[in-house]
């Protein structure tokens, strides 16, 4: 005979891979908590969506290139407004390759850590776009500046694209909440 024992409810929702990222930058503490989008530190991960083009970084970078092709700013100057989302990219892949965000991030159903491994990628391409956007710099190929600002707006355009797949798994799951589901256990006896 078969006893029933109640499975816990679990918070599976976009607010699950937001919370193990807030435990995972909480036990790193090591910079600003990771926002690729907007720009600026924000406190914890409550979820706001923030227009792409409106998107801080992306503004900053696009018109850091403005800038540099028309003379408006000095190479010096355009390496450092770069160098600012670089660094984020940069504190992104060191949470990114924490044992925290590790561990939390395997407490996830499989769609979300879909979506979290997929925002990792994206962190690395930043970082690729934005490296070579600041090479530009040395180089004065216009190539390198157009190829780097091109890698950062497809990797935020999929960033984007991911919040709003968490967007709509977090309003399906709020709409749809879970109740306990009875898991079977075999009786000692058998």
């Amino acid at each position: 005979m078969a006893e029933h024992i109640e499975q816990p409810e679990e918070d599976d929702g976009w607010g699950a891979v937001a919370q193990a990222f807030e435990q995972a930058e909480d036990q790193e503490d090591d910079g600003p908590p990771l926002n690729i989008l907007s720009g600026e530190a924000s406190s914890g991960f409550e979820f706001e969506k923030i227009p792409l083009d409106k998107a801080g970084n992306l503004v900053l970078l696009r018109e850091a290139a403005e800038q540099i092709r028309h003379d408006e700013i000095s190479a010096e100057e355009f390496v450092e407004k770069v160098m600012q989302v670089t660094e984020l990219a940069e504190n992104g892949i060191k949470l990114f390759a924490s044992e925290a965000l590790k561990k939390e991030t395997a407490k996830l159903p499989p769609e979300q850590i879909e979506l979290v491994n997929l925002f990792e990628k994206q962190i690395y391409a930043v970082k690729e776009g934005t490296t070579l956007m600041a090479s530009y710099a040395d180089s004065g190929n216009i190539d390198d500046l157009d190829r780097g600002l091109d890698i950062v707006e497809r990797a935020l355009q999929i960033v984007d694209e991911i919040q709003d797949d968490a967007i709509e798994i977090d309003d399906y799951e709020k709409a749809n909440p879970r109740e306990s589901t009875p898991v079977p256990v075999e009786d000692a006896e058998g």
